[in-house]
């Protein structure tokens, strides 16, 4: 214990002075070397252990024995107990098991824990590796210096040097590629080599030195214990491994990690992987929709497409299998050949990277026999992206039939899967159900579909619906937006924004920065017009368009309710509307935002104004009729002096050179004396017609002595948002 000591001793009758009281206010403590060492250990404990399910008591994806194929690096990963996987390494191939068994199988038992990993080498095996993955956020945290400690049991047949293993991802958070930072041997406690001799337990110590590759860590790490004797025998990994900051370890029952990869199946708040599995009547874009080839949104979150021609996808409010949905998915042949039809949902990388576990897929599906026959087994597909989120390069990783659907009835299909056996699963997947060529072939047949759910469990647990509440709409939009016509053709636009958010049909929507695109009018397709030529005198729209990770331009008639031929550019957002000239181009603009700016002032018309009246001034074929408020100057070469106010509505009071009775009116002129060279002021007014907003169409009401001529030109431009 310390001891304690008066910082200044008194004797009786001793003159008390200020030094001597302050002296007295600071006791002497003495510490004991048991003392120093217990603040030491308490200073030490409390340190963050960055492995998780430390304890091996969580084993979602099963206990027994599962075969680990091994290749060179990277090789593949296989998962037993959560967050724990196993990577064989062999220069042609071979493979390892990986399993659980209860502490007292293994040497001297600890009553502490209950589970250990046992991993059994194979022939053709040069080493095996038994790690987790740090993901960046965490990776990131850690320091120049970091200590693994694991306890091993070597029963491979011979005499052990254990090592450990970090590598770097090349990409973030993408393990699929990864480079070898930094290899150790083992350490006993006091830093001293260890050699381990067969049929022997150890607790065992790795120090890493990251000064080299710090910067990296912020991609995500693989830490990893290594069996150099992987051909035979096994080696088994004992509970409480520790990652940990520092070069001095601490005690391992300190952290005890007991959060799970899965949830139960009887936890009511599951972490869905898909969204809206229960097809919300109130989330779909419209009722119906033709699907084509290409992926076509109509329940939020969820796609379906033909493998050629089309077929019909409805909401159906009536065709349900249970209380526990309100909606189904109906597919309906369209008495063509379709081909293969698929329903399915894009799972993004940051969903899926969080996701590589024992995953438990379920829907309901029902048939109606138009000619095809009188049941038919659709198919679990599961496709991962090349790339992050690229979902127009996939590969296909796991193909399973399900249950066989008869006719008129509903039936359960529902499939359990490693998702963390699914090669580049982090990088994002397409969860598809198949239907099988010349089923949805014949008039009449259909298919629906409802109560869909991929879920984190290692059995498929009761469906449970989201609450049907409405989803807030998205709306689209850019972020300091620039358009400008680069050559002087009048065809060609160049388009940047900071930032766009576009929006699918389903109401989907996605962010796209540092937005740099072009738009030559007179080519077809992406890039230009998505049908037809240019003609004169004619309104059309500009769009950005967006896929998986790329945006366009592309532009259609004003007409059209969105641009034809954007195929996978399933996002998008209109951002201009501009009206061709007689030569069918535009005349040359510099959009900013919502406001089009013209070059050169275009001259509109010359108007004979009557004195005290108002009337109509009407810009057909010269401005969008999308417009919400044009800018420009209005001039006269009459000698009289005119005022002018210009107004949204006939029906605005004015009283010339008094104040403003009416709201309606927008820009009022007093004294607008006509003299050679022409006079001119500027206005801006929102122009309005029968109750909308038109750009077509304004007011001028003049008190001028008599009849006089006015003239009126453009200079730019407003759009809606």
């Amino acid at each position: 214990m310390p001891t304690t000591t008066p910082g200044y001793n008194w004797t009786d009758g001793e003159l008390v002075t200020y030094e001597k009281l302050r002296q007295s206010a600071a006791p002497v403590v003495g510490l004991t070397a048991a003392d120093t060492a217990a603040v030491a250990a308490a200073l030490s404990t409390g340190r963050e252990n960055f492995f998780r399910n430390a304890d091996l008591s969580q084993w979602t994806r099963g206990t027994t024995s599962v075969n680990c194929p091994g290749t060179a690096l990277p090789s593949t990963k296989t998962y037993r107990a959560d967050y724990w996987w196993v990577r064989p390494i062999s220069t042609t191939s071979g493979t390892a098991t990986y399993e659980q068994q209860e502490e007292t199988a293994g040497l001297s038992p600890d009553d502490d824990f209950v589970y250990l990993a046992k991993v059994t080498g194979g022939a053709n095996l040069t080493a095996i590796e038994i790690g987790q993955d740090i993901l960046a956020r965490l990776a990131a945290e850690l320091s120049e210096n970091f200590v693994v400690t694991a306890e091993l049991e070597n029963q491979t047949g011979s005499t052990l040097t254990p090592k450990a293993r970090i590598y770097t991802a090349n990409a973030r958070d993408n393990f699929t590629g990864s480079t070898l930072r930094e290899e150790v041997s083992a350490t006993d406690i006091n830093g001293a080599a260890v050699t381990m001799a067969t049929n022997s337990r150890a607790v065992v110590y790795f120090r890493f030195t990251a000064a080299s590759y710090k910067s990296h860590l912020r991609n995500g790490a693989e830490v990893c214990v290594v069996n150099s004797n992987a051909t035979g025998g096994y080696l088994c990994l004992h509970a409480q491994a520790k990652l940990e900051e520092g070069t001095t370890p601490t005690a391992r029952n300190q952290e005890r990690q007991v959060d799970s990869e899965d949830t139960a199946a009887d936890v009511p708040f599951r972490l869905a992987l898909v969204k809206n599995g229960a097809l919300n009547p109130q989330a779909w874009s419209a009722a119906t929709v033709s699907v084509t080839t290409a992926d076509t949104h109509l329940a939020a979150g969820w796609y379906a497409k033909t493998a050629s021609n089309t077929v019909t996808l409805s909401r159906d409010t009536a065709t349900v299998p249970n209380t526990t949905v309100a909606a189904s998915a109906k597919l309906l042949s369209d008495a063509v050949v379709a081909g293969v039809v698929v329903f399915g949902q894009k799972i993004h990388a940051a969903d899926a990277a969080t996701h590589r576990v024992s995953l438990a897929f379920q829907a309901y599906c029902r048939y109606f026999n138009g000619g095809f026959g009188t049941s038919f087994v659709p198919s679990l597909v599961v496709k991962t992206c090349n790339t992050t989120d690229s979902f127009d390069a996939v590969t296909e990783r796991l193909r399973q039939p399900l249950s066989d659907c008869p006719t008129a009835t509903w039936t359960l299909l529902s499939h359990v899967f490693d998702a963390g056996a699914l090669t580049n699963f982090g990088n994002g997947a397409r969860i598809e159900i198949e239907v099988p060529t010349t089923v949805l072939d014949a008039a009449t047949s259909a298919v629906w579909f409802t109560a869909l759910d991929v879920s984190p469990a290692s059995a498929v647990p009761a469906f449970r619906a989201a609450p049907q509440a409405h989803p807030a709409p998205v709306f689209g939009g850019t972020k300091n937006l620039k358009v400008i016509q680069a050559v002087s053709d009048g065809t060609n636009f160049v388009i940047t924004a900071d930032d766009a958010i576009l929006v699918a049909a389903d109401g989907q929507a996605r962010r796209y920065s540092t937005v740099s695109v072009a738009c030559e009018a007179t080519a077809g397709g992406i890039g230009g017009l998505d049908t037809g030529a240019m003609a004169n005198t004619t309104e059309y729209d500009l769009w950005l368009v967006g896929g998986d990770t790329s945006v366009a331009a592309i532009m259609c008639l004003a007409s059209a309710a969105a641009p034809a031929g954007a195929g996978s550019y399933q996002f998008r957002h209109r951002i201009g509307t501009y009206m061709s000239n007689s030569a069918a181009a535009f005349d040359r603009i510099f959009q900013r935002n919502q406001r089009v700016y013209l070059q050169a002032a275009k001259f509109l018309r010359t108007e004979a104004l009557s004195d005290k009246t108002w009337q109509q001034i009407v810009f057909t074929n010269q401005l969008p009729a999308r417009a919400v408020a044009v800018q420009g100057s209005i001039g006269t070469y009459t000698n009289d002096t005119l005022s002018l106010a210009i107004a949204g509505h006939v029906d605005a009071a004015v009283a010339i050179g008094a104040e403003i009775l009416n709201s309606d009116i927008v820009t009022q002129f007093s004294a607008l004396t006509g003299a050679e060279p022409w006079s001119q002021r500027y206005y801006t007014a929102l122009p309005f017609d029968a109750g909308i907003y038109v750009a077509k169409t304004i007011w001028v009401y003049a008190d001028t002595t008599s009849a006089t001529d006015a003239s009126f030109e453009l200079r730019s431009y407003d759009l809606p948002n």
